[in-house]
Formats: structure tokens, sequence, C-alpha cells
């Protein structure tokens, strides 16, 4: 999305960034980010709304990478493409 009243806007695609603070207990999905190669649309947000989205991605065959981030680490991304954390599992904040 534009944001137009930033200079940023001048730039054709915008990136985002996570920054790994410290891991969570549980191994898998806890906490460690995912990205799609599935930029965003209306139609997209539908499935996403809908809840349906992991069954849209499954049917289309659109590649999910899920990046392993150590504590320090920072990684950028396109951030027009879908992107989700699950939630962190475990006692640790």
């Amino acid at each position: 999305m534009k944001l137009f009243h930033y200079q940023v806007s001048r730039f054709q695609h915008q990136f985002a960034s996570m920054m790994c603070f410290q891991n969570s207990e549980k191994e898998g999905e806890s906490g460690e980010p995912f990205l799609y190669n599935c930029p965003w649309t209306p139609a997209v947000q539908e499935y996403i709304t809908a809840g349906t989205f992991s069954e849209y991605v499954t049917e289309q065959g659109i590649p999910r990478i899920q990046i392993q981030l150590e504590p320090g680490d920072l990684y950028f991304f396109f951030s027009e493409n879908i992107h989700e954390v699950p939630p962190v599992v475990g006692e640790k904040p």
C-alpha cells in the first residue's frame, strides 16, 4: 500500500522487516515467521477473511517458507507478499 504522505511512497516496492529478540521454547510453527510467494490482492483477502487461505495456498501450489531466525537476526522482506507469524507457545514471552 502506498503511503502518499511519506517520502517512502516514491519507491515502487515497500519492504518490511522483523527482528528476533528471543525464540520461543516450543519447536515447530511457534512464533517462527512464514512468507508466501503470493502478493496481496483483494481476491486473496477474501480467502484470508473467510479463514480459507491455507486451502487456497494448497490448491494453487503457492510456496510457503518458514524463516528461522536466531536472537539478533534482522530480516527484510517484500511486504506486499502474504506473511504470518504464528502465536508464541511456551513459558517464555
